[in-house]
Parts: structure tokens; C-alpha cells; sequence
């Protein structure tokens, strides 16, 4: 999505990142760039992160997926069936950066150990893959669509439960029970659409570092 327009809630849900941090400003440093701003991106990246926050849509056509860096004006209004298996991205303005086989070695090489992608279709296989075989040890996604409420619900809790000192499994298990209250979602929530990927069930945000925001 491009600076200029917010449609999904993105600068709302950095705040709350922060927010939620708050009582790790003393390790914790968040840095935030649009995803439409490929040097930007590229530039934080070779600062080096421990954590990836995206925040917007993933298209997926087949076995290729992409996290959206500039919606297409013209699908802003799509239906569920295209949102699921059509594409946001406006063509003309692709970053790159944002295919999921290039980004999983860009963020392996900046040291990222956890990704959380709070986006629709972000949780299935053809996202999924490619980060867990560059060796990222946790990926936290969405397996379908997810409302924007929702989704800064859940973001706000996971990093909440972060804070206190939880793993990312023991998070992601809190923040699921949380939106599923009828108040944190434009439409009912079932259990299952945000699932945590991990290889090394212990980690917790516990050391000094950056987290990477879009």
C-alpha cells in the first residue's frame, strides 16, 4: 500500500505495535517503512532485525505468492472469491523486494527470527514454504481472510503476550482467543485462520534488537 492511502489500517496498526512493546523500549528499537518504498525496505533489511512485520494482503496465482507493496485501485472493492485467489497488486508498480522466494533469503541474511505476516492468505504453503526452508525459525500467518479489526486485535495481543515474556506458540495460542470475541472482528472468527509455523517452540522476545515493520 502506498503512503498516500491507508485502506487496511496499517499506520493504526503500528501505533498499537508500539503500544503493545512499550515495556521493552529499552531493547526493543521498531522501525516502520511503506512497502511501496523498495530502497527503504532494502535499507532497513541491511540494518539487520530479529522480528518482520507485514501488514496488508498476499496474492497468491498457483504456487507464486507476493505480499502486496501497492494495491491496484481498481480490486480495492473485490469479492471474498477474488480476494482469495486474485490479485491486489498493481502491476505497474511491483517492488520486488516482496516475493516470498526473494524475501525469505533477504530477511535469513538480515538475521530475522521471527515473521509475522498479518495478512489475508499469508499462512498457507506457497508462503509458508519459503521462509521455513531458508531456515527462519517462526512464521506467524493467516490461513484465508481476515477482517482489518481483527487483524490489529490480534497483532496487538500477540505482542502484548511478547512482552510479558511469553513463546511465540504460547502468543499466538492467547491472540487467537482473543479475536474470537465478536467485538474484535467485522464477522465472526473461527479458531483456526492465524497459525504459528515454528521450529524452535521456545522463543521468546527476550534479547536486545529490532523489529522490522513494513
Amino acid at each position: 500500500m502506498e503512503a498516500t492511502t491507508d485502506g487496511w489500517g496499517v499506520k493504526q496498526e503500528f501505533r498499537s505495535l508500539k503500544r503493545s512493546l512499550a515495556p521493552l523500549s529499552d531493547l526493543v528499537e521498531i522501525d516502520s517503512v511503506w512497502a511501496d518504498d523498495a530502497d527503504g525496505v532494502q535499507a532497513q533489511l541491511a540494518r539487520g532485525c530479529d522480528f518482520f512485520h507485514y501488514a496488508g494482503h498476499v496474492d497468491i496465482d498457483g504456487s507464486q505468492a507476493s505480499l502486496v507493496a501497492l494495491v491496484n485501485p481498481a480490486v480495492a472493492q473485490a469479492t471474498d472469491e477474488q480476494i482469495l485467489g486474485g490479485r491486489f497488486e498493481d502491476g505497474c508498480a511491483a517492488a520486488g523486494w516482496n516475493r516470498v522466494e526473494r524475501l525469505a533469503p533477504l530477511l535469513k541474511h538480515a538475521g530475522v527470527r521471527c515473521v509475522m505476516l498479518n495478512a489475508c492468505n499469508s499462512g498457507y504453503w506457497p508462503v509458508a514454504q519459503h521462509f521455513l526452508r531458508a531456515g527462519i525459525g517462526c512464521l506467524v500467518g493467516v490461513q484465508g481472510l481476515v477482517s482489518n479489526l481483527a487483524a490489529l486485535h490480534f497483532a496487538e495481543r500477540l505482542y502484548r503476550s511478547l512482552a510479558l515474556g511469553l513463546s511465540v506458540n504460547e502468543a499466538v495460542s492467547w491472540a487467537r482467543l482473543h479475536v474470537m470475541d465478536g467485538s474484535r472482528s467485522w464477522w465472526p472468527v473461527r479458531l483456526g485462520p492465524f497459525h504459528g509455523l515454528t521450529c524452535r517452540p521456545s522463543l521468546r522476545c527476550s534479547s536486545a534488537g529490532r523489529a522490522q515493520r513494513r
